[in-house]
């Protein structure tokens, strides 16, 4: 622990995950490292992969987006996050639907998102995460097809975002663009109170995500805690 942490005190951790070198996406993970330092994330406890993982960007690559890395990075954070912590997770990418077999053998659809090789699909990063316990978990997808992440993860103590339905495609940036837009400069602050809430945030991702507006895709929040959240 960092003589900087008081023990018992809330630790934010957070897990940001890009499979392609589009600048799209890494304009993604750029916007989101941004506004989670702003908002009293440590950079160490900041996990960023990153396409191949390489290290020329204006952002902290820890490895590449690779099934392997992120899980044995969850595994990792389910020894230290505690039901005191904070856990942001992020996907930016191309994402699709998949026919694959369930536990009991029946085919079934599921949203995925890409990898710098390979895939995630929902029910495989539901589990990659069910060992962690944080307070509060707050999970954000951005992908085609990602309102299948969000249903999929959703549960007591989590709020799960999808830029769009499950059996939607998600359009540009403008979703990821809006969200983590709402934070700077406290632009989503619709009570005036000095700082933006997640609910917030989604409310100003709503009115300023134009596909959203024009009803080309259909942002979902499934939030299940009680008390107004911040990041």
């Amino acid at each position: 622990m960092s003589s900087c942490e008081i023990a018992g005190a809330t630790r934010k951790y957070a897990v940001l995950i890009n499979g392609d070198s589009w600048n799209r996406y890494t304009e993604n993970l750029w916007l989101a490292h941004k506004v989670l330092a702003q908002n009293g994330y440590r950079e160490e406890n900041i996990h960023i992969f990153d396409c191949a993982g390489k290290q020329d960007k204006s952002y902290p690559v820890q490895g590449p987006a690779i099934f392997s890395a992120i899980e044995n990075q969850f595994v990792a954070l389910s020894r230290i996050i505690t039901p005191q912590d904070h856990l942001f997770v992020y996907t930016t990418d191309h994402g699709d639907l998949r026919n694959i077999r369930d536990k009991n053998g029946n085919e079934i659809e599921v949203s995925t998102v890409r990898l710098a090789e390979g895939r995630i699909n929902e029910i495989e990063m539901a589990r990659l995460v069910e060992n962690i316990r944080p307070k509060i978990g707050i999970f954000l997808f951005d992908q085609c097809y990602s309102g299948g992440f969000a249903q999929r993860l959703a549960g007591p103590g989590r709020i799960t975002i999808a830029a769009c339905s499950a059996r939607q495609p998600s359009k540009g940036r403008s979703f990821p663009e809006s969200f983590f837009g709402a934070f700077l400069k406290n632009r989503g602050d619709n009570n005036d109170d000095g700082q933006v809430s997640i609910q917030e945030a989604f409310s100003y991702a709503l009115e300023n995500d134009r596909y959203a507006s024009s009803g080309e895709q259909s942002p979902m929040m499934l939030c299940h805690i009680k008390d107004e959240t911040f990041l």
